[in-house]
């Protein structure tokens, strides 16, 4: 009996190995579809670039964005930028690739372009995004409302 129990117990204990190392079914696949909805967010950053320390700034932003599941994007902002409170509206556009990676192109109501790349759950529950404008660091998280 306890060989019998020994031999079960083995065999569950595999079964539950094959079962953590398992990954869930491949989901239908992104696409702009999968951002539609209004998202807070916030970053921060550095801009890099610049011959004085004034040129070469912190900064950090949080507002609002909605996404229309068809690549446009509208939001409105609030930012500091060393120090210096501005407060902005943007439109844009944005693509999600079937692996739920992407990109968002934006411009602000000063006619500043910005570029980021995207990656999305499936669900579209939040967006995490890095800047990939050459002479800024920075990285954000946005999570839908």
């Amino acid at each position: 009996m306890m060989r019998l129990l020994g031999g079960v117990g083995l065999v569950a204990t595999l079964m539950a190995m094959a079962t953590i190392g398992a990954r869930p079914a491949a989901a239908a696949g992104c696409g702009a579809h999968t951002l539609k909805a209004r998202y807070a967010y916030a970053f921060s950053g550095f801009k890099t670039q610049g011959d004085t320390a004034a040129q070469r700034t912190p900064f950090a932003q949080a507002g609002h964005e909605v996404y229309d599941g068809k690549g446009g994007v509208v939001g409105n902002a609030t930012g500091s930028y060393n120090g210096t409170i501005v407060r902005l509206k943007y439109t844009g556009t944005y693509t999600v690739n079937a692996d739920c990676s992407g990109s968002v192109t934006t411009t602000d109501d000063r006619g500043e372009a910005a570029h980021y790349d995207i990656f999305v759950p499936s669900d579209g529950s939040s967006i995490l995004y890095i800047q990939s404008d050459s002479g800024v660091v920075s990285a954000g998280w946005e999570r839908r409302e």
